[in-house]
Formats: structure tokens, sequence, C-alpha cells
């Protein structure tokens, strides 16, 4: 992986953003290793890939499930 795409990843309140979820939800989330990330001295950054295939498949443990 090159330092370039690194860029194109997302932070931690991004994801919360897009799942609608708090940043704890997705702070718990990324130490279950649901997501692909890695941690750096200033937080989390997640593959977006990785969040494009969780809202495809519907899955994620903050979310409520429509009933």
């Amino acid at each position: 992986m090159r330092p370039k795409d690194l860029e194109k990843w997302l932070s931690a309140a991004d994801v919360a953003r897009l799942r609608g979820v708090s940043r704890q939800a997705v702070h718990k989330q990324l130490e279950n290793r649901r997501y692909r990330a890695v941690k750096t001295r200033i937080g989390w950054l997640v593959d977006p890939e990785s969040v494009g295939q969780e809202t495809s498949s519907g899955l994620f443990a903050g979310k409520k499930a429509d009933t």
C-alpha cells in the first residue's frame, strides 16, 4: 500500500457520519476488526471499501434494524 492510497481513507468520525452512529460505536467495531483500518498517531484511518461492503450487506452492530 502506498501512502498516497491512505489519503482516500476515512476517519472514524467520517464512518460514524456515513453509518448514522456514534464515533464510540465505530471505535468498538474497529477494535473488533469489523473494518479494514490502521491506527495512527492522530486516530483511525478506515478503508472506504470496507465501509462500502458493510453498507451493501446492511450489517452494523450499532445500527437498529428496521421493524
